[in-house]
């Protein structure tokens, strides 16, 4: 509950009105609408274009990498995916977790990011046929 009132109290003494979006602005957290324009984009987008799609929105709104495996793992868990997909993208998404954890590098862990979607899409195709 603390954190609560001092993410509303730190909103509140930063913008003139306390909404939704001032809220994700003031504590840098993606709003809900980036992170299903982020789903879309991994799952329909190639792997070339969906790289350069993301980092451009992750660059351009000041969103850090793990902010976004964090919120897309529900998203993850919700999908009516096969379990062999599943399990490896689960899988994948917590190596990648754990290397966010331990490196820096965000330029190579987002690429391994959209790898990891490509990947399961292509196993996706494999075991629904």
């Amino acid at each position: 509950m603390r954190k609560c009132l001092n993410i509303l109290q730190a909103t509140h003494m930063t913008y003139s009105k306390t909404t939704p979006t001032t809220v994700y602005l003031c504590t840098g957290i993606p709003s809900s609408n980036k992170i299903n324009l982020i789903w879309k984009i991994l799952l329909e987008s190639s792997y070339n274009s969906g790289l350069k799609l993301l980092k451009t929105i992750l660059i351009k709104n000041g969103i850090a990498l793990m902010d976004v495996l964090n919120l897309i793992q529900p998203k993850v868990l919700k999908s009516k995916l096969p379990p062999k997909p599943l399990m490896f993208l689960l899988y994948q998404l917590s190596e990648l977790e754990f290397r966010l954890s331990e490196t820096f590098n965000n330029t190579v862990q987002l690429s391994s990011f959209v790898g990891i979607f490509h990947i399961m899409k292509e196993l996706l195709h494999k075991y629904s046929i």
